[in-house]
């Protein structure tokens, strides 16, 4: 920031009207990126994933027979795994999950479990529900970077060798 009043003091810098709009304006910002952004994450993920399952219904990308790959079935196993169990899951703990925590919490008032203990379970259940998104997305992730040796052996096992000077009728080239 720069001192307003030339005077070297930046105590009066900061009392100054334009630094301290500043300072709200990035104080709020901090916390809507701290707290609002956190918040919102997990639906945006849930969101994501019904997104990506719907276009590996529309590809058919779970048919082995529709796969063009040297490695059909490590292809299909990647997909599977990678691609649509995790997104599964997702959605699955957001569209089962709450119905099975309150039906939890009617059954457990049912059988006894007193009413603190009960909501109080309702609520953290929410809550990690909620999150849970957020965690998957992270498995997710390490196991994408896990497999990315893979990946890079695979692209490498499809080029030609580019340390020989090969022709184009398929034999090497003599250097004498």
């Amino acid at each position: 920031m720069e001192n307003i009043d030339n005077t070297g003091n930046p105590i009066n810098d900061i009392q100054s009207d334009e630094t301290k709009k500043d300072i709200g304006t990035v104080f709020k910002f901090i916390l809507y990126n701290l707290i609002i952004y956190l918040l919102k994450l997990p639906y945006a993920l849930f969101k994501k994933s019904i997104t990506r399952l719907v276009e590996l219904s529309k590809k058919g990308s779970l048919d082995i027979s529709e796969s063009v790959s040297k490695w059909p079935l490590l292809s299909w196993m990647k997909t599977y795994l990678i691609e649509f169990m995790f997104d599964a899951i997702t959605f699955l703990v957001y569209i089962l999950g709450y119905p099975f925590i309150i039906f939890g919490t009617i059954y457990g008032l049912i059988e006894g479990v007193s009413f603190e203990y009960a909501v109080g379970g309702l609520v953290s259940s929410a809550i990690g529900i909620y999150f849970a998104p957020l965690g998957i997305a992270i498995v997710r992730d390490v196991m994408q970077l896990l497999i990315l040796p893979f990946r890079k052996y695979i692209d490498w096992a499809n080029k030609p060798a580019q340390h020989m000077d090969i022709n184009h009728s398929g034999g090497i080239k003599n250097h004498n």
